[in-house]
């Protein structure tokens, strides 16, 4: 539970780390197509020569590009090129579906932001109304405290208020007694 109730803080927080976490992700995703890029780019040059940047460029868009297979065509070892080629056409297929899982998980990570930040104004008012709830409370606490304290005193008065009233009473019934007994003898008194 929350001593300070500062919700406000930990979403600031919460929101400030997505950021971080989606700068930080992207930053990856860059170096990882440039590793890409490097890669294909590699490849391609060992498969030919003779490559320029331009069919560099289109294989990395296009993963059906028809380099490598012109290239094969025009090689002497055609099964083991194939193989090759077969090889070097799965891993960039597999490399490109990564770099899109990627890029839709970096996207999905920039809807999230937004979704916080639109969520923020749905969060405030919740915050202000729990630390106002807290504050209540606690002004409640107070109130039923005192309001215990109240109650014992009051009880304490009662009994004394009890113990003075039966103390007059049995006094009024001494004196009562007294008289009617000092009566009698002087009455007893008077007619002997």
């Amino acid at each position: 539970m929350h001593k300070e109730g500062n919700y406000k803080d930990e979403f600031d927080v919460s929101k400030t780390s997505k950021k971080r976490t989606g700068i930080n992700f992207e930053t990856e995703q860059s170096v990882n197509t440039e590793s890409v890029h490097s890669v294909v780019g590699r490849r391609l040059t060992l498969v030919n020569p003779d490559v320029s940047e331009q069919e560099i460029s289109s294989a990395l868009v296009d993963p059906n590009t028809q380099i490598f297979q012109q290239a094969l065509m025009s090689s002497t070892r055609s099964s083991q090129a194939r193989s090759t080629l077969s090889e070097v056409q799965s891993r960039h297929n597999d490399i490109l579906a990564i770099e899109r899982k990627i890029t839709e998980l970096a996207q999905m990570f920039n809807e999230l932001g937004v979704m916080v930040e639109l969520q923020e104004f749905q969060i405030n008012p919740i915050s202000k109304k729990a630390e106002d709830t807290r504050d209540n409370m606690a002004q409640g606490l107070a109130q039923v405290t005192r309001a215990t304290k109240l109650a014992a005193a009051l009880r304490r008065k009662k009994w004394w208020c009890f113990s003075i009233i039966l103390l007059i009473i049995i006094i009024i019934v001494v004196i009562v007694v007294v008289t009617q007994v000092v009566n009698k003898k002087t009455g007893s008194n008077n007619g002997s």
